[in-house]
Protein backbone atom coordinates (compact mmCIF):
# COMPACT_ATOMS: atom_id res chain seq x y z
CA UNK A 1 0.00 0.00 0.00
CA UNK A 2 1.01 3.63 -1.22
CA UNK A 3 0.74 6.39 2.04
CA UNK A 4 -0.09 8.91 -0.65
CA UNK A 5 0.86 12.15 1.59
CA UNK A 6 3.75 11.06 2.69
CA UNK A 7 4.65 9.96 -0.70
CA UNK A 8 3.83 14.06 -1.11
CA UNK A 9 6.14 15.60 1.14
CA UNK A 10 9.01 13.48 0.22
CA UNK A 11 8.83 14.53 -3.35
CA UNK A 12 8.05 18.14 -1.82
CA UNK A 13 11.44 17.83 -0.04
CA UNK A 14 12.95 17.01 -3.10
CA UNK A 15 12.00 19.82 -5.10
CA UNK A 16 13.47 22.16 -2.89
CA UNK A 17 17.04 20.60 -3.86
CA UNK A 18 16.40 21.90 -7.54
CA UNK A 19 15.95 25.39 -6.47
CA UNK A 20 18.44 28.18 -5.69
CA UNK A 21 18.37 29.78 -2.84
CA UNK A 22 17.55 33.17 -4.02
CA UNK A 23 14.10 30.91 -5.69
CA UNK A 24 13.34 29.55 -2.40
CA UNK A 25 13.70 33.32 -0.98
CA UNK A 26 11.03 34.35 -3.39
CA UNK A 27 8.91 31.38 -2.81
CA UNK A 28 8.99 31.63 0.94
CA UNK A 29 8.78 35.12 1.05
CA UNK A 30 5.36 35.06 -1.40
CA UNK A 31 3.96 32.56 1.12
CA UNK A 32 4.58 34.77 4.17
CA UNK A 33 2.41 37.41 2.44
CA UNK A 34 -0.45 34.68 2.02
CA UNK A 35 0.03 34.06 5.69
CA UNK A 36 -3.41 35.82 7.10
CA UNK A 37 -2.46 38.01 10.23
CA UNK A 38 -5.57 35.96 12.15
CA UNK A 39 -4.00 32.60 11.57
CA UNK A 40 -4.69 30.50 8.37
CA UNK A 41 -3.32 30.74 4.57
CA UNK A 42 -5.65 32.69 2.77
CA UNK A 43 -7.39 32.15 -0.38
CA UNK A 44 -8.88 34.15 -3.55
CA UNK A 45 -10.82 37.14 -1.99
CA UNK A 46 -8.20 37.42 1.59
CA UNK A 47 -10.03 35.51 3.75
CA UNK A 48 -8.13 32.90 6.03
CA UNK A 49 -9.40 29.35 4.46
CA UNK A 50 -8.68 26.12 5.95
CA UNK A 51 -8.32 24.26 2.74
CA UNK A 52 -5.82 26.96 0.82
CA UNK A 53 -4.27 26.44 4.49
CA UNK A 54 -3.71 22.80 3.97
CA UNK A 55 -1.12 23.64 1.01
CA UNK A 56 -0.08 26.25 2.91
CA UNK A 57 0.99 24.61 6.28
CA UNK A 58 2.83 21.59 4.05
CA UNK A 59 4.73 24.60 2.16
CA UNK A 60 5.50 26.20 5.24
CA UNK A 61 6.51 22.79 6.86
CA UNK A 62 8.95 21.45 4.42
CA UNK A 63 10.63 25.05 3.64
CA UNK A 64 11.20 25.77 7.64
CA UNK A 65 8.91 28.60 7.19
CA UNK A 66 8.48 30.37 10.57
CA UNK A 67 4.47 30.32 11.16
CA UNK A 68 3.32 31.57 14.62
CA UNK A 69 2.41 28.18 15.46
CA UNK A 70 -0.26 28.56 18.80
CA UNK A 71 -1.87 31.48 16.48
CA UNK A 72 -2.91 28.79 13.62
CA UNK A 73 -4.15 26.48 16.45
CA UNK A 74 -6.41 29.67 17.70
CA UNK A 75 -7.33 29.92 13.70
CA UNK A 76 -8.41 26.50 13.32
CA UNK A 77 -11.02 26.26 16.32
CA UNK A 78 -12.14 29.64 15.67
CA UNK A 79 -12.72 28.68 12.16
CA UNK A 80 -14.54 25.63 13.06
CA UNK A 81 -16.77 27.45 15.99
CA UNK A 82 -17.81 29.85 13.34
CA UNK A 83 -18.61 28.14 10.40
CA UNK A 84 -20.59 25.56 8.66
CA UNK A 85 -18.21 23.09 8.00
CA UNK A 86 -18.52 20.68 4.52
CA UNK A 87 -16.97 18.16 3.75
CA UNK A 88 -14.12 19.14 1.62
CA UNK A 89 -13.43 21.76 4.67
CA UNK A 90 -13.52 19.41 7.19
CA UNK A 91 -11.26 17.14 5.61
CA UNK A 92 -9.25 19.79 5.23
CA UNK A 93 -9.25 20.82 8.94
CA UNK A 94 -7.95 17.76 10.26
CA UNK A 95 -5.00 17.91 7.62
CA UNK A 96 -4.44 21.36 9.52
CA UNK A 97 -4.35 19.78 12.55
CA UNK A 98 -1.61 17.34 11.60
CA UNK A 99 0.26 20.03 9.78
CA UNK A 100 0.23 22.28 12.88
CA UNK A 101 1.24 19.72 15.43
CA UNK A 102 4.18 18.99 13.32
CA UNK A 103 5.48 22.11 12.79
CA UNK A 104 4.82 22.89 16.59
CA UNK A 105 7.01 19.85 17.40
CA UNK A 106 9.79 21.02 15.01
CA UNK A 107 9.72 24.03 16.10
CA UNK A 108 11.07 23.23 19.19
CA UNK A 109 14.63 22.88 17.78
CA UNK A 110 16.95 20.78 19.33
CA UNK A 111 14.92 19.26 21.55
CA UNK A 112 12.96 17.01 19.01
CA UNK A 113 15.74 17.09 16.09
CA UNK A 114 15.91 13.71 17.32
CA UNK A 115 12.83 12.45 16.31
CA UNK A 116 13.15 14.38 12.47
CA UNK A 117 14.70 12.19 9.88
CA UNK A 118 15.55 14.64 6.73
CA UNK A 119 12.58 17.20 8.08
CA UNK A 120 10.25 14.31 8.50
CA UNK A 121 8.79 13.09 11.66
CA UNK A 122 9.70 9.59 12.77
CA UNK A 123 6.71 6.69 12.86
CA UNK A 124 6.93 7.17 16.58
CA UNK A 125 6.33 10.63 17.27
CA UNK A 126 3.79 11.06 13.90
CA UNK A 127 1.51 8.08 15.28
CA UNK A 128 1.81 10.56 18.86
CA UNK A 129 0.50 13.37 16.68
CA UNK A 130 -1.76 10.89 14.56
CA UNK A 131 -3.37 9.97 17.87
CA UNK A 132 -3.62 13.41 19.25
CA UNK A 133 -5.53 14.84 16.42
CA UNK A 134 -7.54 11.77 16.28
CA UNK A 135 -9.11 12.23 20.10
CA UNK A 136 -9.93 15.59 19.40
CA UNK A 137 -11.55 15.79 15.88
CA UNK A 138 -14.51 13.33 16.82
CA UNK A 139 -17.15 16.10 15.28
CA UNK A 140 -14.89 16.48 11.83
CA UNK A 141 -14.60 13.03 11.27
CA UNK A 142 -18.39 12.40 11.66
CA UNK A 143 -19.08 15.14 9.52
CA UNK A 144 -17.14 13.38 7.15
CA UNK A 145 -18.83 10.05 7.74
CA UNK A 146 -22.26 11.85 7.00
CA UNK A 147 -21.25 12.62 3.14
CA UNK A 148 -20.70 8.39 2.99
CA UNK A 149 -22.71 7.53 0.04
CA UNK A 150 -24.96 4.52 0.12
CA UNK A 151 -22.68 2.57 -2.01
CA UNK A 152 -19.91 3.06 0.26
CA UNK A 153 -17.69 5.89 -1.38
CA UNK A 154 -17.76 9.31 -0.14
CA UNK A 155 -19.36 11.99 -2.01
CA UNK A 156 -18.12 15.85 -1.38
CA UNK A 157 -21.41 17.43 -2.81
CA UNK A 158 -24.24 15.63 -0.60
CA UNK A 159 -24.96 13.70 2.35
CA UNK A 160 -26.33 9.94 1.62
CA UNK A 161 -25.66 10.25 -1.50
CA UNK A 162 -26.11 7.34 -3.90
CA UNK A 163 -23.00 7.41 -5.30
CA UNK A 164 -19.55 8.51 -4.51
CA UNK A 165 -17.21 11.06 -6.09
CA UNK A 166 -13.62 10.04 -7.30
CA UNK A 167 -12.74 13.13 -5.80
CA UNK A 168 -13.93 13.01 -2.52
CA UNK A 169 -13.40 8.94 -1.61
CA UNK A 170 -9.67 9.82 -3.03
CA UNK A 171 -9.55 12.78 -0.22
CA UNK A 172 -11.28 10.72 2.28
CA UNK A 173 -9.33 7.95 1.78
CA UNK A 174 -5.46 9.62 1.75
CA UNK A 175 -6.81 11.45 5.08
CA UNK A 176 -7.39 8.09 6.57
CA UNK A 177 -4.33 6.21 5.69
CA UNK A 178 -2.66 10.02 7.34
CA UNK A 179 -4.78 9.32 10.78
CA UNK A 180 -3.95 5.25 10.63
CA UNK A 181 -7.74 4.33 10.42
CA UNK A 182 -8.63 0.69 9.12
CA UNK A 183 -11.28 1.53 6.57
CA UNK A 184 -12.60 -1.12 3.75
CA UNK A 185 -10.31 -0.06 0.98
CA UNK A 186 -11.10 -2.70 -1.14
CA UNK A 187 -14.85 -1.15 -0.75
CA UNK A 188 -13.61 2.43 -1.52
CA UNK A 189 -12.31 1.66 -4.45
CA UNK A 190 -15.60 -0.35 -5.18
CA UNK A 191 -17.40 2.71 -4.87
CA UNK A 192 -15.89 4.46 -7.96
CA UNK A 193 -15.69 1.68 -10.53
CA UNK A 194 -19.02 2.72 -12.07
CA UNK A 195 -17.10 6.03 -12.23
CA UNK A 196 -14.35 4.69 -15.13
CA UNK A 197 -15.06 4.70 -18.64
CA UNK A 198 -13.98 2.72 -21.06
CA UNK A 199 -10.99 4.39 -22.31
CA UNK A 200 -10.04 4.11 -18.99
CA UNK A 201 -10.54 7.55 -17.70
CA UNK A 202 -12.65 8.67 -14.42
CA UNK A 203 -14.93 10.82 -14.11
CA UNK A 204 -16.23 12.63 -10.62
CA UNK A 205 -20.31 12.11 -11.30
CA UNK A 206 -21.88 9.02 -12.95
CA UNK A 207 -23.71 11.76 -15.41
CA UNK A 208 -20.39 12.89 -17.10
CA UNK A 209 -19.93 11.40 -20.69
CA UNK A 210 -16.04 12.51 -20.33
CA UNK A 211 -12.69 11.74 -18.38
CA UNK A 212 -11.20 14.34 -15.83
CA UNK A 213 -7.47 14.41 -15.07
CA UNK A 214 -7.75 14.94 -12.03
CA UNK A 215 -9.97 11.85 -11.34
CA UNK A 216 -8.50 9.80 -13.19
CA UNK A 217 -5.29 10.64 -11.19
CA UNK A 218 -6.52 9.71 -8.22
CA UNK A 219 -8.21 6.55 -9.43
CA UNK A 220 -4.92 5.45 -10.60
CA UNK A 221 -3.24 6.19 -7.71
CA UNK A 222 -5.97 4.34 -5.70
CA UNK A 223 -6.40 1.34 -8.03
CA UNK A 224 -1.97 0.69 -7.75
CA UNK A 225 -2.21 1.39 -4.04
CA UNK A 226 -4.59 -1.49 -4.24
CA UNK A 227 -3.04 -3.37 -6.52
CA UNK A 228 -5.49 -3.62 -9.55
CA UNK A 229 -3.95 -5.15 -12.53
CA UNK A 230 -5.39 -3.77 -15.20
CA UNK A 231 -4.16 0.12 -15.16
CA UNK A 232 -3.02 0.28 -18.26
CA UNK A 233 -5.62 2.02 -19.71
CA UNK A 234 -5.63 4.86 -17.27
CA UNK A 235 -1.97 5.44 -17.59
CA UNK A 236 -2.76 5.43 -21.43
CA UNK A 237 -5.25 8.39 -21.11
CA UNK A 238 -3.49 9.96 -19.02
CA UNK A 239 -0.30 10.28 -21.17
CA UNK A 240 -2.80 11.26 -24.02
CA UNK A 241 -3.34 14.49 -21.78
CA UNK A 242 -0.22 15.67 -22.87
CA UNK A 243 0.43 18.20 -24.97
CA UNK A 244 3.76 18.92 -27.10
CA UNK A 245 3.61 22.90 -25.85
CA UNK A 246 4.34 21.20 -21.96
CA UNK A 247 2.38 19.98 -19.80
CA UNK A 248 -1.01 18.35 -19.20
CA UNK A 249 -4.73 19.41 -20.11
CA UNK A 250 -7.49 18.50 -17.51
CA UNK A 251 -9.66 17.26 -19.79
CA UNK A 252 -9.79 15.79 -23.97
CA UNK A 253 -10.17 18.69 -26.31
CA UNK A 254 -8.70 20.99 -24.47
CA UNK A 255 -6.11 23.83 -25.92
CA UNK A 256 -4.14 24.96 -22.66
CA UNK A 257 -2.84 23.17 -19.85
CA UNK A 258 -2.18 23.79 -16.56
CA UNK A 259 -0.42 23.43 -13.26
CA UNK A 260 -3.00 21.31 -11.23
CA UNK A 261 -3.75 18.48 -14.08
CA UNK A 262 -0.08 18.40 -15.15
CA UNK A 263 1.23 17.70 -11.09
CA UNK A 264 -1.42 15.37 -10.56
CA UNK A 265 -0.92 13.76 -13.80
CA UNK A 266 2.81 13.30 -13.32
CA UNK A 267 2.04 12.09 -9.50
CA UNK A 268 -0.41 9.38 -10.71
CA UNK A 269 2.25 8.26 -13.54
CA UNK A 270 5.06 7.81 -10.82
CA UNK A 271 3.36 6.46 -8.43
CA UNK A 272 2.23 4.01 -11.10
CA UNK A 273 6.29 2.82 -11.96
CA UNK A 274 6.04 4.97 -15.10
CA UNK A 275 9.43 7.12 -16.06
CA UNK A 276 9.06 10.88 -16.55
CA UNK A 277 12.04 11.45 -18.38
CA UNK A 278 10.69 12.62 -21.04
CA UNK A 279 8.46 14.94 -19.72
CA UNK A 280 11.26 16.65 -17.58
CA UNK A 281 12.35 19.41 -19.83
CA UNK A 282 9.36 20.66 -20.95
CA UNK A 283 7.70 20.36 -17.72
CA UNK A 284 10.66 22.30 -16.34
CA UNK A 285 9.75 25.26 -18.62
CA UNK A 286 6.21 24.43 -18.24
CA UNK A 287 6.59 24.99 -14.74
CA UNK A 288 8.64 28.13 -14.62
CA UNK A 289 6.13 29.73 -17.11
CA UNK A 290 3.46 29.97 -14.36
CA UNK A 291 6.16 31.60 -11.70
CA UNK A 292 4.94 34.84 -11.00
CA UNK A 293 6.84 37.92 -9.99
CA UNK A 294 4.99 37.90 -6.46
CA UNK A 295 7.34 34.55 -6.11
CA UNK A 296 4.20 32.58 -6.10
CA UNK A 297 2.69 30.43 -9.09
CA UNK A 298 -0.47 30.44 -10.70
CA UNK A 299 -2.40 27.94 -12.70
CA UNK A 300 -2.44 28.70 -15.87
CA UNK A 301 -2.40 31.15 -18.66
CA UNK A 302 -6.34 31.45 -18.67
CA UNK A 303 -5.43 32.21 -14.45
CA UNK A 304 -2.72 34.18 -13.70
CA UNK A 305 -3.36 34.75 -9.93
CA UNK A 306 -0.95 33.03 -7.77
CA UNK A 307 -1.81 31.39 -4.64
CA UNK A 308 -0.80 28.57 -2.01
CA UNK A 309 -2.50 25.97 -3.79
CA UNK A 310 -0.83 26.13 -7.03
CA UNK A 311 2.19 26.83 -5.69
CA UNK A 312 2.21 24.04 -3.58
CA UNK A 313 1.46 21.62 -7.20
CA UNK A 314 3.82 24.00 -9.12
CA UNK A 315 6.82 22.63 -6.24
CA UNK A 316 5.18 19.08 -6.40
CA UNK A 317 5.47 18.70 -10.27
CA UNK A 318 9.08 19.63 -9.47
CA UNK A 319 9.84 17.28 -7.35
CA UNK A 320 8.40 14.64 -9.45
CA UNK A 321 10.64 15.15 -12.75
Amino acid sequence: MIEVNKYILKTLEKSTSKLSNQAIKRIKEFLMLQLHHDGGFMDRAGNSDPYYSVFGYTLAFILDLEVPVNKQLIFVERWSDKNEIDFIHAVSLVQCKILISAMQLKSKGSSAGQFFQSKFISERVRKNIVKDVVQKSDDLLRIIESYRSQNNGYNQSFKNADYASTYATFLAWSLFQDLGLLVDEAELLKSIQDLQKENGSFVNERNSSSGVTTATAAGLIMSKSLQVVNIEKSISWLKERWINQGGFVAAEGLPIADLLSTSTALLALKMADNSLVNYSEACTDFINMHWDNSGGFFGSVADMHPDCEYTYYALLALGLI
